[in-house]
C-alpha cells in the first residue's frame, strides 16, 4: 500500500503530514499490509458500508479511495470505526467513568501481541530522548522496546530504524 501524503510516516527522516502541509509532495515505498477479510455489508444509493479485517499499519481511507479509482467512480470513507485492535474489542470496552481497579490489565497481558526488540543501554537512551535508532527488526509497525529486563516504552519500527512511539519516563529524571 502506498502510504497517504497526510501520515505519519517517516520518509528521509520527516514525517509525511509535515511535508504535506508544505505542498510538498514526494515519491513513497509501499508498504506491506494484509487483509485478512473484507465484506461489503450494505450498498445503497452509492454507499458501501463494509468490514475489513487488516495488519497494522493499513491505511483504511486509502482503500477505500484505490477501490473507488479502481470501479471509475471515486470513493473516501464517509465514517470509520476500529472495533478491534489486537486481542482488545469495542464489545469489551467500558466508559473511563465506569472503570474499576479490577478492570486494569497487567501491562505483560495488554502488551502480549506485540513482538519485542532488546536493546543495548546507549540506543534506550537515544530513544528515551525522542531520538531514532538504526536497528533491523524483523517486522514493521509498533514494538515493545526492553533495555536491561525492563520494558520501556513502544517504538515504531520502519525501513530498519526504530522511532519511538511512548516511552515510559524514568523516576527522578525530570520526565
Amino acid at each position: 500500500q502506498l502510504p497517504p501524503m497526510h501520515s505519519a510516516v517517516r520518509v528521509g527522516g520527516r514525517r509525511l503530514y509535515d511535508l504535506a502541509r508544505k505542498g510538498v509532495v514526494i515519491q513513497r515505498p509501499t508498504r506491506k499490509i494484509r487483509v485478512s477479510s473484507f465484506e461489503i455489508q450494505s450498498f445503497d444509493a452509492g454507499l458501501a458500508r463494509f468490514r475489513i479485517v487488516c495488519s497494522g499499519g493499513t491505511y483504511v481511507r486509502t482503500i477505500a479511495a484505490d477501490l473507488g479509482d479502481l470501479l471509475g467512480v471515486g470513493g473516501h470513507l464517509a465514517s470509520l470505526k476500529r472495533t478491534r485492535l489486537g486481542d482488545f474489542t469495542v464489545e469489551a470496552a467500558k466508559p473511563p467513568e465506569d472503570v474499576c481497579g479490577d478492570d486494569l490489565i497487567p501491562l505483560r497481558v495488554a502488551l502480549a501481541s506485540l513482538y519485542f526488540l532488546f536493546l543495548q543501554p546507549e540506543q534506550a537512551v537515544r530513544l528515551r530522548h525522542g531520538l531514532q535508532i538504526e536497528i533491523e527488526a524483523p517486522r514493521e509497525g509498533i514494538v515493545g522496546l526492553v533495555a536491561e529486563g525492563e520494558f520501556i516504552g513502544v517504538g515504531r519500527a520502519e525501513s530498519g530504524a526504530v522511532s519511538p512511539e511512548k516511552m515510559i519516563p524514568v523516576p527522578g529524571n525530570g520526565q
